[in-house]
């Protein structure tokens, strides 16, 4: 899993653009102003990077059909099969939700010192169970 980013922006109030040290951020005055910055909202300093897992892993399969004769040509019969993934990954529970106004290009406080960045980036697992039913009827004659 790679997390990267980049935030762009043209304000035209001019109030955008913030000094860290002696070096200017983003180029600001009172026509407005653009400015470019790496990360994001979402992707920041404490979670940018490449980060590789790999595990062996196993997934069951359980399924079964029972059918009735409803008449001497005519049997009705119903299915259920079941799949289990255990240690899902899903690239919706590791993005972190929570955005810093130090993370915002426009902010004020963009790029203050101390200011909250989110969590670390973390591994998030869950396990899935997926199902499926099935039905129908068979005719012979």
């Amino acid at each position: 899993m790679e997390i990267s980013g980049l935030g762009s922006f043209f304000d035209p109030s001019g109030r955008s653009g913030s000094t860290v040290g002696n070096l200017q951020v983003f180029n600001s005055g009172t026509g407005g102003g653009t400015g470019a910055a790496y990360g994001g909202l979402l992707a920041n300093a404490s979670n940018i990077g490449t980060f590789n897992q790999d595990r062996f892993s196993w997934i069951p399969e359980v399924g079964g059909t029972v059918g009735i004769a409803l008449t001497r040509g005519l049997t009705g019969y119903i299915g259920l099969n079941l799949l289990y993934f255990p240690d899902v990954v899903r690239p919706g529970n590791i993005a972190n939700p929570r955005v810093s106004s130090a993370a915002v290009p426009f902010s004020a406080n963009y790029g203050a010192a101390g200011a909250p960045r989110g969590p670390e980036f973390k591994w998030v697992e869950e396990d899935h169970l997926l199902g499926g039913v099935s039905f129908g009827l068979m005719l012979r004659y």
